[in-house]
């Protein structure tokens, strides 16, 4: 049986440490670039092949060990009135879900206010003096370009949500489309065939629930088929809501927390007074999808340190996008 090649056998043959072999085959800056290049070729030659076995051993050695101090990983709050993000109740639990894993795992999240630090040279410079090795970019409720604001290629990053468009940096999100898919289901299951959708421009800027919904239509039966309405703006007062409403003989509306607060025992108080379902946030009172923002913050945490500890820094080849689903709640539709 052929001996398995080992990271010693291959740091003989390069003539460096075993150390920086492991290092190199791991992509680490801490090695040179030629180093890296020369040791991964040269174990492609050797037909090296990493021990399933022994990785699976040190996973296990990590999980039931107690976490101990690693470092200190930035979250980067990216609205130009920092207080902003903290108004939005979901945006707070997916700091709270982060923090939480974060510290399970020995790491410690410190949120930067970019506006607070005078922008991006302000954040790296906080990210030099903590020494972080990891970020994790907050959700926005509009589209940037993040292309060339500063150097990201010391650290593992990873973007809550689609609201940064260049660079293409791995993302962790609410799966909109699934779930529209889903409440659309469960409310069928509650008699609900007339199920049409508000997208208001100012809350679709980064969603895909419009894109959910629309595949939805595209697959039901043409008697069930109701075209979306498209607002400016969220105005109960608009007589084109009242409209379509009583056009399409609404029961139920797909609403992206775009009427707040203006529902009563669950429905909007107009025309045929549908049922609402929020798919921002489902409270107990109302129809909705719980988006499980805790658990997308814990899910950030843990891409970001698999990023970490993989030596998988800067702007990834290929984004990844990791999609958590949401959970369906009817309230009191009967």
């Amino acid at each position: 049986m052929q001996r398995r090649i080992t990271l010693r056998d291959i740091a003989a043959k390069a003539g460096i440490s075993h150390a920086a072999v492991s290092l190199a085959l791991k992509n680490s800056p801490e090695v040179s670039r030629e180093t890296r290049k020369r040791v991964q070729k040269l174990a492609r030659q050797m037909g090296y092949k990493a021990d399933p076995m022994l990785s699976a051993l040190s996973s296990y050695r990590m999980k039931v060990r107690p976490a101990s101090f690693h470092a200190t990983l930035a979250f980067v709050n990216r609205f130009e009135n920092p207080s902003q993000y903290h108004l939005n109740p979901n945006y707070e639990l997916y700091l709270l879900g982060a923090r939480e894993r974060a510290e399970a795992m020995g790491y410690k999240v410190e949120e930067l206010d970019l506006a607070t630090l005078g922008g991006w040279p302000g954040v790296q410079r906080v990210l030099r003096a903590r020494n972080c090795p990891g970020i994790l970019l907050g959700p926005l409720d509009r589209e940037e370009s993040l292309e060339g604001v500063m150097d990201f290629s010391p650290y593992a990053v990873v973007a809550y949500g689609f609201s940064v468009v260049q660079p293409r940096f791995h993302v962790v999100t609410h799966a909109q489309v699934e779930s529209v898919r889903v409440a659309m289901r469960e409310l069928r299951k509650l008699g609900l065939r007339r199920i049409g959708m508000i997208s208001v421009y100012e809350h679709a800027k980064a969603s895909n629930f419009l894109a959910g919904y629309l595949l939805d239509q595209e697959l039901n039966p043409a008697e069930e088929k109701i075209p979306p309405l498209r607002l400016a703006k969220a105005d109960l007062a608009n007589p084109e809501l009242g409209r379509w409403l009583e056009k399409h003989r609404i029961e139920a509306v797909l609403d992206n927390n775009a009427f707040p607060g203006s529902t009563a025992e669950g429905r909007l108080p107009v025309g045929t007074r549908p049922w609402v379902v929020n798919l921002a946030r489902g409270a107990k009172a109302q129809a909705g999808i719980d988006q499980q923002d805790r658990e997308i913050g814990s899910a950030g945490v843990g891409q970001l340190v698999q990023l970490i500890q993989g030596r998988e820094l800067g702007v990834p080849g290929a984004r990844k996008v990791l999609l958590v689903d949401g959970v369906f709640n009817k309230g009191l539709i009967a």
